[in-house]
């Protein structure tokens, strides 16, 4: 058996791990080696962007998400009829911080959502810091834009200004081994970055996208059209309960004839794990309303 020192044990897992997703992605996704001079993210816990202007973001989105110009005009239009991005921009504005808090059914959803946020927030006049959290293992994929091939969190650093990277509590993420083999290096890792997060937050008007579960949503093996959120972790849970901290929950699917994009609530304090809850709920509920032929159920007991 080869004998890893703990950061070597790390790389090997994420790559694994991300070599899966390359496999079953038909030539969208490539896993990127080890080579954090090159790979922004590989090593530490964020990474530092400089986002671009609305049109530059939109460009750029339209060719990773084909549906992105759908998205778009469908938060347009929920903005013509309850001006609750306006809403968004104001609390941003005040130095409060708003937390974008998504189901997570493919890999760049989340930062779709934002992107769609942040172009909209900076065509109404708002210029709002960004951030995101994401799985570490995204840090070794490389994701297909045209005829390129582009370092995924290479490509985030015009959206953000700071992409926080984790290690998921997840069921995949337990599968790997990588708390069980390492758990020292990845409790250390997670309190780095949820400092990094939480200093972002402290100094207010941080847009943060964060998939409140930490993992895709998943069918169930009896039916496939039974579909399960997982429930927040705690490490996520203390990231949404930051003082001067709204949370928004934002519903989204691209895997019907007509996308779901909707906000399902105002910006609202989290101040107990109950209203955590409360609100993946209400994606899920909006969800099944939205979505043919779907049951999507939050289970707060399943995950991390």
């Amino acid at each position: 058996m080869i004998q890893r020192q703990p950061g070597e044990e790390l790389v090997w897992q994420l790559q694994q791990w991300a070599e899966t997703h390359a496999n079953e992605s038909s030539g969208q996704l490539a896993l990127l080696e080890y080579e954090p001079e090159r790979y922004p993210g590989q090593d530490g816990v964020s990474v530092e962007g400089d986002p671009q202007s609305a049109a530059v973001i939109d460009s750029v989105a339209l060719v990773a998400q084909p549906r992105y110009g759908e998205i778009s005009t469908l938060l347009k239009a929920q903005e013509e009829h309850t001006a609750e991005v306006t809403r968004i921009g104001e609390l941003l504005r005040g130095g409060n911080n708003v937390i974008l808090a998504t189901n997570h059914s493919d890999l760049i959803d989340i930062a779709v959502t934002h992107a769609a946020f942040y172009s909209l927030l900076d065509t109404l006049g708002y210029e709002p810091k960004t951030g995101i959290i994401i799985s570490k293992m995204i840090a070794f994929l490389a994701y297909r834009l045209g005829n390129d091939m582009a370092p995924a969190v290479e490509v985030l650093k015009i959206l953000e200004n700071e992409t926080f990277l984790s290690y998921p509590r997840t069921e995949s993420a337990n599968r790997r081994g990588f708390s069980r083999l390492v758990p020292s290096e990845v409790n250390r890792h997670n309190r780095q970055m949820r400092g990094r997060v939480e200093r972002r937050l402290g100094e207010g008007s941080l847009l943060l996208a964060v998939a409140a579960s930490g993992t895709t949503d998943k069918p169930s093996t009896e039916d496939p059209d039974n579909i399960t959120m997982a429930g927040i972790g705690h490490g996520t849970y203390s990231v949404l309960s930051n003082p001067r901290t709204y949370v928004v929950p934002v519903a989204v699917w691209y895997g019907s004839e007509t996308p779901v994009f909707e906000i399902c609530d105002v910006p609202r304090p989290v101040q107990s794990e109950a209203e955590a809850d409360n609100a993946m709920e209400l994606i899920s509920d909006t969800l099944s309303e939205r979505v043919p032929h779907k049951t999507f159920v939050y289970n707060p007991d399943q995950g991390n």
